[in-house]
């Protein structure tokens, strides 16, 4: 009796091996196929509209419109939630609300205003997409989270570049899945 209880159990255990062997091999035959999929579907591009308003890579982007005031309450009117402005713009919404002194780190103007000739200063390389640990895993952050912690406020259903959009911004704890990049130092 306990012969043919040990023999059903390696026979169960077998199964359950091939089983496992049988989906590892599906699973990295797909794996091409898979990646170029996850890449069409999330439309990587190059370009990147979001590095047109900072004057260098980790650079508070700059203010794109006319300063009415420097008053904090005046940036939230528009810039605590996503807001859809008449001529079509849309302000995003700050990741950082309670900090108060926008003017601090953010200042008016263009990036073309900033003259790079003038500096020998030059800053980080600007990241790309974040890599995956597998081919089906999320990609990893591949930005600095500090003043970033309030994800939604970039990759939000809102936001009009959809290539920085998700797909499920009803899943609120963003870093469960996308852990930060080891070795992204912004």
């Amino acid at each position: 009796m306990r012969r043919v209880k040990i023999c059903s159990i390696l026979i169960v255990l077998y199964i359950l091996l091939s089983i496992g062997l049988f989906v590892q091999r599906q699973l990295s035959a797909g794996e091409d196929h898979t990646l170029k999929k996850i890449i069409q579907t999330e439309q990587i591009y190059d370009e990147d509209r979001r590095a047109t308003l900072r004057a260098f890579y980790t650079a508070p982007p700059v203010i794109p419109h006319e300063i009415e005031s420097e008053d904090a309450r005046r940036c939230l009117e528009c810039h605590q939630q996503v807001t859809r402005l008449d001529d079509g713009r849309v302000s995003m919404q700050t990741p950082h609300p309670q900090l108060t002194n926008c003017m601090q780190c953010h200042v008016g103007g263009s990036t073309d205003s900033f003259d790079q000739s003038q500096s020998n200063w030059s800053g980080l390389v600007e990241p790309d997409r974040g890599d995956r640990w597998f081919t089906v895993s999320p990609p990893t952050v591949p930005h600095r989270i500090y003043l970033r912690e309030n994800c939604l406020s970039c990759h939000g259903p809102e936001n009009p570049d959809t290539r920085l959009r998700t797909t499920h911004p009803q899943r609120t704890s963003c870093l469960q899945c996308h852990v930060p990049e080891y070795q992204a130092q912004f």
